[in-house]
C-alpha cells in the first residue's frame, strides 16, 4: 500500500509503525468525508 523506495533513511519499527497509522489516519479521513 505504502512505497517506501523513496526513503533513503532506514526504516526502524517506530518509524513503520507511525507511517502506517498516518496512513490509516488519512484512509479514515477518506472514509468519513465520502459519508
Amino acid at each position: 500500500m505504502f512505497d517506501f523506495r523513496g526513503y533513503r533513511i532506514p526504516m526502524t519499527d517506530k518509524k513503520i509503525k507511525d507511517t502506517v497509522t498516518w496512513g490509516k489516519l488519512l484512509l479514515g479521513l477518506g472514509v468519513v468525508e465520502e459519508e
